[in-house]
């Protein structure tokens, strides 16, 4: 048995009523069915333009055969005799003598219907067709409505009905012949008139495939593809991108931009994706830089600080080791020269001069004084 939610759910129908809830009982139409009914009419809005189709409803012809119309409405809602759509269907053949469930009645030529506006379905009997009624429900967007064939409508309870439409598909380009009407995007432009047929911002012309949204061009030259990653152009998304300068990994000869190339990385033995590969604070482009092993945490680059004998702390030992050193009772190491030559002070830094003298041990004292901090 066919169900009214059901069918409510395929694509088509469009207006439904009470088909999973008939009744057992009936309405005559026809000059030979017990009652002054020659056609019953159930009125309904469409909710889309298109083509009607055809109608399902619960009927049978004892005797006689059926003819199904759509027609427009007068002023008050009724049935004005103006058929969009009309079929006669044969008793005995297309519509069975005895009640067999729900027939779907299709129409040779469909009739045209636009959205919002409403319709009747209207059903007439040459001798005694019948047409069930809905066991309890009734219908809020239409009426039902009977008559002798005279021209006059008479209220009636809300039949079961439902009706197909296949809606008007318009034409998405219509200065272009484009028969197959294919939009890659869905942005309701065909491709044969739309400049980015895969909505990735990228003009057709310009695109390496112009059929998938993450495939484009690499505008930034960083080897990636700049679409790859979102659907959409972006260079500063489109690819991962470890050291957060604007080139892919792909792409970029520093991946991790410690001053190391991604050959030297792999020359040292470093990890590329990782700056400071023995996490001793020092870049690992800075440890080579300065002789140290990038991959030792214990060996770490002579630092200009003033801690001369290199105990981590400046205080006066520095101080008095310093003065040793110029005045010749020491002779100082090469680590020892370069983390005392502090002079000049550059912006508060130590710009080393390369010479180890008395200017570095007064900037050494005067860190050991406070004085100044570097």
């Amino acid at each position: 048995r066919f169900m009214g939610t059901w069918l409510a759910e395929k694509a088509g129908v469009d207006a439904s009523f009470a088909l999973d809830d008939v009744s057992n009982t009936f309405y005559g139409i026809g000059p030979n069915s017990g009652q002054p009914i020659n056609q019953i009419a159930m009125t309904f809005p469409a909710s889309q333009t298109g083509t009607l189709t055809n109608v399902v409803l619960p009927v049978y012809c004892p005797a006689g055969n059926m003819v199904l119309q759509i027609q427009t409405l007068d002023g008050s809602g009724r049935p004005n005799g103006n058929v969009l759509a009309s079929r006669s269907f044969t008793g005995g053949s297309d519509i069975p003598v005895n009640y067999g469930g729900l027939l779907t009645l299709a129409f040779t030529t469909g009739a045209s219907v636009s959205a919002s506006t409403s319709y009747a379905v209207v059903v007439q009997g040459s001798s005694n067709c019948r047409w069930f009624t809905p066991a309890s429900t009734s219908y809020a967007s239409g009426n039902g409505y009977w008559s002798t064939g005279s021209g006059s409508w008479n209220n009636l309870v809300d039949m079961p009905f439902s009706v197909t439409i296949n809606p008007t598909v318009p034409d998405n380009c219509p200065a272009t012949p484009n028969p197959a009407q294919t939009d890659t995007d869905s942005d309701n432009q065909g491709n044969a008139c739309d400049n980015d047929d895969d909505n990735d911002t990228v003009a057709d012309g310009l695109d390496a495939d112009p059929l998938d949204a993450f495939v484009c061009l690499d505008a930034d030259n960083d080897t990636c593809d700049d679409c790859n990653q979102s659907g959409v152009a972006d260079t500063g998304n489109d690819g991962t991108d470890t050291d957060s300068d604007g080139l892919c990994d792909a792409g970029d000869p520093d991946r991790d931009n410690d001053g190391l190339s991604n050959a030297d990385e792999a020359t040292y033995m470093t990890d590329p994706l990782n700056p400071d590969s023995d996490n001793d604070g020092f870049t690992d482009g800075e440890e080579v830089a300065a002789g140290s092993d990038p991959n030792d945490i214990n060996s770490t680059p002579v630092v200009a600080d003033g801690d001369i004998n290199g105990d981590g702390n400046v205080t006066m030992a520095d101080l008095l080791l310093g003065q040793n050193i110029l005045l010749g009772k020491v002779t100082a190491t090469s680590a020892q020269l370069q983390r005392g030559d502090v002079a000049p002070l550059v912006g508060g830094t130590p710009a080393p001069d390369g010479n180890f003298g008395a200017g570095d041990l007064l900037l050494i004292q005067q860190k050991i004084n406070g004085q100044v901090n570097f």
